[in-house]
């Protein structure tokens, strides 16, 4: 057997004198006498044998020690790369290697195989051809069966003076094939026990405080969910390293190697579904990524299948599965907080940053027990330095989400309370706008109450007006016939008694016409007022305003006023009674001459013309007087209204009702100086006939 010389990490070819050198200085420090035996005196407290050992694969796993003594040294092959690893298989596997003792005393040592859960492995030590010990080991036997009481697989052997043997052993596993072996001295051992000691007391401490403080969170913290799911990652974490380093089945189930076996399953599968439904509660990816969020769920399912099926069907069966759920779901929950991260959710830079560790850590154990890179201290202790610092990351990172909520909620309050004091500041504005809104009402409604209580007592008079307006016409009836009857009697007196006086008989006869005109004015004028059918015919509009003309001139040469009467000669015919009509233009003529008298004005005129157009005739009469003041414009038509002294209000309002029953209209004109009324009738259109 040669000493077998270490696999270079470099993929480059070294060259032949590099490694001859190398194994001359080997030989040198490890005191070999002669190739393939290790000298232990020479070797020191503690030798790795990874790289000086030669394997023999059994893959029915029936062979005895005897049946593989017996076969040829063409057989075995040497182990040249780091500690053995064959990654999940069914075959059996045989390892043996030399010791020799140069030194003339005795030597006591210690054969620690690192990997807590292999099922069985057996160890022989043979010295002379002659089996000398046996040891079983292996987590399918009960712990006190050990002859060293160590979570490892530990064999002591002794070697005497100038002595040598053989060790040989058997390994079967339906775990991760993985043998790491190292001959260790009492101090060495007890050295590495305090150091594991140390670091699994860390890790134990950190993960008990993290429980304690994330449960008090839980409690205190309105039952976050998150925080419950984040305890039972720590809780199935801790087992399962607990298990994987042979802790559990060292303290807490000693006698129970089926549990022992089944606990990695079960732990697994608590590991990824805990922190798959913290990531998704602590993320909040429900309706941000809808399809990483079912397929997390998804797998999350599978991890609680396998998780049952793990207390039915052995181990063998499921541990492949369940390790390449985990991994995957390490993968997904990588990618869902990194989109997390870069959507700019703040917390989720602790937890990208955790589950990196948690990645690079979960990867490299998958990968080193399928046998897909090796064994060493990186690959055996990514796993719990990642995660005692990805448990401290996901406290800061809770720590930083409740952070974040807090302010949140102090920011939604300062909101709250800004919004309080705004709705306050308009509530009080509201109030102040309506109780000014209200007693503007008040106002405009006390005073539409007293415009109404006004009305009223104009509709009161103007219906006491109404109503003594056909008795006010026949009591006026009898005084004028009495007139007409003595102005009569006179003229045959003196035509009897043959007395000539023509200007006496002039002024009776006009008498006689103006009395005869007024009762017909005073007829027409009743049957108005009571609503009787009005008497209609084709006049001239000139004519009615040359015959009030005639009757207004005499007053206005008493006032020395002038008034100016343009005619139209086009001007057409209208339907309309003709006495009511030179009544409507007397009234007007007469409010001008009364304008101009009030006024006193040197300029003193009244210009009257009829004109017609296209569409429409009628009559302006324009003064010059002081004209008609804006504010009072707008109640001229109003009933009872007058600008004069004594006067009634019923002149313009009559005359508009006149104007209207014979489809005219009156118009208030706005000249630049003194005031101008006009009335006009449409073209060919008589005016309506009503009879209510």
């Amino acid at each position: 057997m040669h000493f077998p010389l270490p696999a270079s990490p470099f993929p480059l070819r070294i060259p032949s004198r590099l490694w001859l050198a190398w194994l001359a200085l080997s030989l040198c420090l490890c005191g070999t006498l002669r190739a393939g035996e290790i000298d232990v005196a020479a070797a020191g407290d503690r030798l790795p044998l990874d790289t000086l050992i030669e394997y023999l694969p059994d893959p029915d796993a029936g062979m005895t020690l005897s049946q593989v003594q017996a076969l040829p040294a063409s057989h075995w092959q040497l182990h040249l790369r780091g500690i053995p690893n064959f990654g999940f298989t069914s075959s059996a596997y045989w390892f043996r290697f030399r010791l020799y003792n140069h030194s003339p005393q005795p030597l006591e040592r210690l054969l620690e195989i690192d990997y807590p859960i292999l099922d069985r492995v057996s160890v022989y030590q043979i010295s002379a051809g002659h089996l000398q010990q046996q040891w079983l080991l292996g987590d399918k036997l009960p712990f006190e069966q050990r002859v060293f009481s160590h979570r490892n697989f530990v064999v002591p052997f002794s070697l005497p003076a100038e002595g040598r043997c053989e060790i040989w052993i058997r390994v079967r596993t339906t775990s991760s094939m993985q043998v790491p072996m190292t001959l260790r001295t009492s101090s060495s051992m007890a050295q590495k026990d305090q150091q594991e000691s140390l670091l699994f007391g860390l890790y134990g401490g950190v993960a008990m405080a993290m429980l304690a403080y994330n449960l008090v969170l839980f409690l205190g913290g309105g039952r976050d969910r998150s925080y419950l799911y984040y305890l039972f990652w720590i809780a199935s974490l801790t087992t399962f390293l607990a298990t994987l380093n042979g802790l559990t089945f060292q303290y807490l189930w000693p006698h129970s190697t089926w549990w022992n076996d089944q606990v990695l399953i079960v732990t697994m599968c608590c590991l990824g579904g805990s922190a798959s439904l913290f990531m998704l509660e602590f993320l909040g990816i429900g309706d941000r990524l809808p399809t990483l969020s079912r397929a997390v769920r998804w797998l999350v399912w599978c991890t609680l299948l396998l998780g049952l099926a793990a207390l039915v069907l052995p181990y063998e069966l499921l541990v492949r599965p369940t390790m390449l759920v985990l991994l995957t779901l390490t993968v997904l929950i990588g990618i869902v907080s990194v989109l997390r991260l870069r959507a700019g959710f703040k917390p989720a830079r602790f937890f990208a940053l955790a589950f990196c560790l948690v990645l690079t850590g979960g990867a490299m154990l998958n990968f080193n027990k399928f046998g897909l890179i090796p064994r060493n201290w990186l690959t055996e202790y990514m796993t719990p330095i990642g995660s005692m610092v990805e448990m401290i990351l996901f406290s800061l990172a809770l720590a930083d989400r409740f952070n974040n909520e807090r302010r949140e909620r102090e920011r939604a309050q300062r909101q709250v309370v800004r919004s309080q004091a705004n709705v306050l500041r308009l509530q009080q504005e509201t109030n102040e706008e309506l109780e000014r809104r209200v007693a503007e009402r008040t106002n405009e409604l006390a005073s539409a109450n007293r415009l109404l209580r006004q009305y009223l007592e104009r509709i009161s008079r103007l219906q006491v007006t109404s109503e003594l307006g056909p008795s006010l016409v026949h009591e006026m009836k009898q005084p004028l016939a009495a007139i007409r009857t003595f102005a009569q009697g006179t003229l045959t007196l003196m035509d009897k008694q043959r007395l000539q006086a023509p200007q006496v008989s002039y002024g009776l006869n006009r008498i006689l016409a103006t009395i005869d005109e007024a009762l017909e004015l005073m007829a027409r004028l009743r049957a108005f007022i009571a609503r009787d059918a009005s008497q209609r015919e084709q006049i001239d509009l000139n004519d009615c305003v040359q015959e009030a003309v005639r009757w207004i001139r005499p007053m206005c040469s008493s006032g020395s006023v002038v008034v100016n009467m343009t005619l139209n000669p086009q001007s057409p015919r209208i339907e309309a009674d003709p006495v009511l009509l030179r009544q409507v233009v007397l009234n007007l003529l007469r409010n001008a001459l009364e304008s101009i008298s009030h006024a006193g004005s040197t300029i003193r005129h009244i210009d009257v013309e009829t004109f017609s157009d296209h569409t429409t005739c009628g009559c302006r009469i324009r003064d010059s007087g002081p004209g008609i003041d804006a504010t009072m414009r707008q109640h001229l038509f109003e009933p009872l209204f007058s600008t004069k002294d004594g006067g009634m209000g019923l002149g313009l309002k009559m005359s508009q009702s006149i104007l209207e029953e014979f489809g005219g209209q009156l118009q208030i004109e706005t000249p630049q100086t003194g005031a101008s009324i006009a009335f006009v009738f449409p073209h060919g259109k008589p005016g309506p006939q009503t009879d209510s």
